[in-house]
């Protein structure tokens, strides 16, 4: 039996229409019971990709 392991993904949280889009986003991931495993972070005018923002998008891609 093989089992796969999660997918490790960031989730750039943004101003703007950011929010609205990633909690819709979000909530059909967690319906299709995507095999996924978050990071969030914050992006924006207010945090623009700090050092441990910048790590996580390194190791992980940004989504």
């Amino acid at each position: 039996m093989i089992v796969e392991n999660n997918q490790r993904i960031t989730i750039a949280l943004g101003d703007g229409i950011g929010p609205e889009i990633t909690d819709a986003t979000m909530r059909i991931l967690k319906a299709a019971n995507a095999r996924l495993d978050y990071d969030v972070i914050e992006v924006g005018e207010k945090q623009y990709l700090p050092v441990i923002t910048a790590a996580s998008v390194m190791r992980h891609g940004l989504h």
